[in-house]
């Protein structure tokens, strides 16, 4: 058993987190836990360094949220951040409302969703071109059978590039827009998609394709990899010489109190 008295701990936090949760956290740990030091970081910005990159855009699609994330020089800019309440569950609930307009029947209603999620996992995938590939559709080339839990087997057509689609919303399209004009070279250059959703199949290609659209005149929308990812760049971040010296010692909470969350963690 590993005992957190006796080692640093680094947290991960969302995006645009309140200052109140963050000092919540910060109480939380030194005192409920009784943590030696303390690092809270974006895991935006861990995705990012996983990848080797200090500068760049993270899009981080999650399971009940997508964020785009500008970091320069290894910090986050809060006020370029942007927040679409779209992710992961909605793919999924719209998959099942396109499977069942089309016929499909579950036979039970508690494992639907697990089945519909299985189903996105397994045979979903993002259209460069979702217009050309519906009329590849009529003759049923990208039709695919799953077999359901009962033994029925199940036709997934243009479900399988449409249900993700509602993550090309013109709303998220949208905000991509909204960055710092200075610092688009840099940061379209360095793309990176993280969280769950980013796994879908062909997302990093039609991501680059509607940033190189929007992209100021000259400006490059480099390769998007994906990074899985958060984990591996706190990984990294961890392992550092000066690791130690950025995190929030027991001593200085003490002193500070949980106010001093926002003077080493930013």
């Amino acid at each position: 058993d590993i005992s957190v008295e006796f080692f640093p701990v680094l947290l991960t936090e969302f995006p645009l987190t309140t200052q109140s949760d963050r000092e919540k956290t910060c109480r939380m740990m030194f005192e409920g836990l009784g943590v030696p030091a303390l690092y809270m970081a974006p895991q935006s910005l861990l995705a990012l360094l996983s990848s080797g990159r200090v500068t760049g855009c993270v899009v981080d699609c999650g399971y009940d949220v997508t964020h785009t994330v500008p970091v320069f020089e290894g910090h986050c800019l809060p006020h370029a951040v942007r927040q679409l309440g779209l992710g992961g569950q909605d793919v999924t609930a719209h998959l099942a409302l396109l499977l069942k307009e089309s016929g499909a029947q579950f036979s039970r209603t508690t494992q639907e969703h697990d089945t519909v999620t299985i189903i996105k996992e397994q045979m979903c995938y993002v259209s460069t071109d979702p217009s050309s590939e519906i009329a590849t559709t009529i003759i049923g080339s990208t039709d695919a059978d799953y077999q359901l839990p009962d033994g029925q087997m199940l036709r997934v057509g243009s479900e399988r590039f449409r249900a993700p689609e509602i993550l090309f919303s013109p709303q998220t399209v949208r905000m991509v827009t909204q960055g710092i004009p200075n610092l688009w070279h840099l940061l379209l250059d360095n793309a990176v998609l993280a969280g769950g959703s980013s796994l879908l199949p062909g997302m990093g290609h039609r991501l680059r394709e509607e940033a190189s659209a929007l992209a100021p005149p000259g400006c490059r929308v480099g390769p998007v990899p994906v990074m899985d990812t958060a984990w591996l760049g706190g990984s990294l971040l961890s392992s550092l010489s000066i690791f130690g010296d950025m995190c929030i010692s027991a001593l200085e909470y003490q002193e500070m109190g949980s106010n001093v969350i926002h003077h080493k963690c930013f």
